[in-house]
This record gives structure tokens, C-alpha cells and sequence, in this order.
């Protein structure tokens, strides 16, 4: 899916953009230097494990009734509408994050499923996007979106950078997805069924409980618009990080973070970090090292808080 969705929306990226260069990841760079050293934390008030709690719901916004969505298959970042060698720092900058993650890279010639547009009318693009290519904004099958009133807010929020996310629920074990494929033909069998392997992609194997939901939630892709007055409020460096930061993951685009965050660069009279925070950082670390198996998504989130906790508390007694 992903391949044919950036080619079809590429013609129209140079078109809103009138980019004078398109910058495409070809290989990851090195990783931040140190990107996991973390400074002391100074934990007052609450207990660490109801602070990273707030973090998480104050960050995180996953599809409805679903789970925090990470990056399973190979990233491919293009960039638009800026010229090549900034496009091409933002986006190996990103893929410095992805890969201290661990987040497979895509290698030369691979298919965008990342793409970032600048523009002087971020509201605009982002509108004759969605115009362009409606239904690769909202696909045509369910837990995969925020729906269409949170797409009209992407296309008319006035936010300096704002993004839509696709996501899918997907097989752990075969990676297949759980839901039915724009295309895709009705289920049949023209045998006799004997196992989940007789089914094709539509075979799944599950659990016989209440509690436990063994299925996984898959990034697709995402659109992500700037709007050039970004430029204005931020450093280049910042805004490189909060776009890996969103990129990531599924982050609340009215999100306004319980600690501190690349995510406050924007909020007014807050000075804002110059990098990933020490929570950022922790936080990426348990969304994709935490094994999201409950059937109820605020379980998940509480595990991930959890992790986020453990780091955070193990790394400000270190010396």
C-alpha cells in the first residue's frame, strides 16, 4: 500500500510545494550522539510512575479503541518545497531517531510512507492533499484513522506543523493486516479449512480471553505539513526533532506535554528544549520496546508509562 500511496501523492506534493528540490533517505546516518544519555530528573509532587502516566495521555493519541501504532516495516522519508540540503539534514535526522530506535531503514529506491511538505499556506497544502487523493487520507477501512472531523482540523487548524497518521491493526506473526484492503477480494476458500494458514490473509491466530489481544498496530504512513513561519519561531535543529518526534509517533496534535518536551517549541512563554527531552527520549524507548498485548488500549498505555517510569528513575540515580 504504502509504495503506491507516495507515488500517487507525489505529483501532487511538487505541485502544492513547488519544490525547488525533493530529498529522499537513501541509507541511516549514525544515531545522535548519545541520543539515550539522559540527564538527572527532578521528580517532585506526584509519584514518577503518575507523571509518566500524564506524559503518555498527554502525548499519545492512538486510533479509537486501538493501541499506540509504531514503525514495523522499513522507513522511506521524502521532503518537499525546501531546498535539497536542508530536506536532506531534516530527513537524515529523523532517520538518526529511527534507527537509535531501532525502526527498520529503507534503502535506496524504497517507498516513501513519510512525507513532509513545506509551504507558505500550510492550511492550503494540506487542504489540496486531502483533495487530491482523498482516499489516502481516509482509506476506506476502520482502525486506521482519527476520522473526518480530525481530518478537517489537519486541513484547517493554523498550526505551524501539523500530520495525519494511517495505521493498521496487523498480524504479529505474518504481519498480514486484520481488516479488509481497499481492493481487496471477499473472503473465500475453495478448500477445506485445517488451519490459520488455509485462510490466507485472513487467518489469524488468537487467544481465547477477555484480556489479552494479540494483534499489533502497524504505521503506514504519514503526511506531515510546515508551514514555512515555522521556520520563524524555531531553530532548524528543533523543528529536524519535532518532526521525528511525530513521525515516531502517534502524537496528539493538540498536545500540550505534562514534562518537558520538543513538543512545546511552538507554546508561547515556554522556553523550549533544543532537543528530544529526557521524556521523549524514555518514552519512545517503552512505546517500542513495550509489548502491547491487552485487549483494553488504556492497559497498554499503562505499561508503556510504566517503562517510561523505570527508565526515568534508572537513569537519574546513575552518577
Amino acid at each position: 500500500m504504502t509504495g503506491l500511496w507516495a507515488l500517487r501523492l507525489m505529483p501532487a506534493l511538487l505541485f502544492l510545494a513547488g519544490a525547488p528540490a525533493l530529498a529522499q533517505s537513501a541509507s541511516p546516518t549514525a544515531p545522535p550522539s548519545d541520543p539515550t544519555q539522559l540527564e538527572d530528573v527532578v521528580v517532585s509532587g506526584r509519584p514518577l510512575e503518575a507523571q509518566a502516566e500524564a506524559f503518555v495521555a498527554s502525548v499519545g493519541t492512538p486510533v479509537k479503541g486501538r493501541k499506540l501504532a509504531t514503525w514495523s516495516g522499513p522507513l522511506c522519508i521524502g521532503a518537499a518545497g525546501l531546498a535539497a540540503a536542508p530536506a536532506g539534514a531534516m530527513v537524515d535526522r529523523v532517520l538518526d531517531w529511527a534507527h537509535s530506535l531501532g525502526v527498520p531503514i529503507g534503502g535506496p529506491g524504497c517507498d516513501l510512507n513519510v512525507l513532509i511538505v513545506f509551504s507558505a499556506d500550510a492550511d492550503q497544502a494540506a487542504s489540496d492533499l486531502v483533495k487530491s487523493r482523498p482516499l489516502d487520507f481516509l482509506p476506506g477501512y476502520g482502525s486506521s484513522h482519527q476520522g473526518a472531523r480530525a481530518l478537517r482540523a489537519f486541513q484547517n487548524s493554523g498550526l505551524p506543523v501539523r500530520w495525519w497518521h494511517v495505521s493498521l491493526p496487523v498480524d504479529p506473526h505474518t504481519g498480514d493486516a486484520l481488516v479488509r484492503l481497499r481492493g481487496q477480494q471477499p473472503f473465500s476458500v475453495s478448500r477445506e479449512i485445517r488451519g490459520p494458514s488455509d485462510l490466507g490473509a485472513y487467518g489469524q491466530i488468537v487467544m481465547a480471553s477477555r484480556l489479552y489481544d494479540d494483534s499489533l498496530d502497524a504505521l503506514q504512513s504519514i503526511v506531515i505539513v510546515i508551514d514555512d513561519a515555522a521556520l520563524e519561531q524555531t531553530s532548524f535543529s528543533q523543528l529536524s526533532d519535532y518532526v521525528a518526534m511525530v513521525t515516531l509517533a502517534q502524537v496528539d496534535p493538540d498536545t500540550r506535554p505534562s514534562a518537558p518536551s520538543i513538543l512545546g517549541i511552538f507554546e508561547p512563554g515556554i522556553v523550549g528544549e533544543t532537543t528530544l527531552s529526557d521524556w521523549d527520549q524514555a518514552f519512545l524507548q517503552a512505546l517500542y520496546q513495550t509489548h502491547q498485548r491487552n485487549s483494553l488500549p488504556h492497559a497498554d498505555s499503562t505499561l508503556i508509562a510504566r517503562s517510561l517510569a523505570r527508565r526515568l528513575e534508572k537513569t537519574s540515580g546513575e552518577p
